[in-house]
C-alpha cells in the first residue's frame, strides 16, 4: 500500500509522439489524467505526479514509473 493506506489505479497509453497515464486513488478521491505531445512523457510525468499528489505521488512515480 501507498502512504495512508492508499491505492492507485494506473493506466498508460500512447503513439509516437505522445504519451498518457490516467491515475485515481480511491480512498482519497484524488486523481490525475495527463496527456503529452512528446516522447518525453515519463519525464514530464513523474514531476507532475510528484508535485501534485506528494508523498503518494513519489512512491507511485519509485514503484511504477523509475527504471
Amino acid at each position: 500500500n501507498l502512504p495512508k493506506n492508499e491505492y492507485a489505479l494506473i493506466h498508460t497509453g500512447g503513439d509516437d509522439g505522445t504519451k498518457c497515464i490516467a491515475i485515481v486513488l480511491p480512498r482519497s478521491k484524488r486523481g490525475l489524467i495527463i496527456f503529452i505531445n512528446s516522447e518525453n512523457g515519463l519525464k514530464i510525468w513523474k514531476k507532475i505526479i510528484e508535485e501534485y499528489l506528494g508523498k503518494t505521488g513519489k512512491e507511485i512515480v519509485r514503484r511504477n514509473l523509475e527504471g
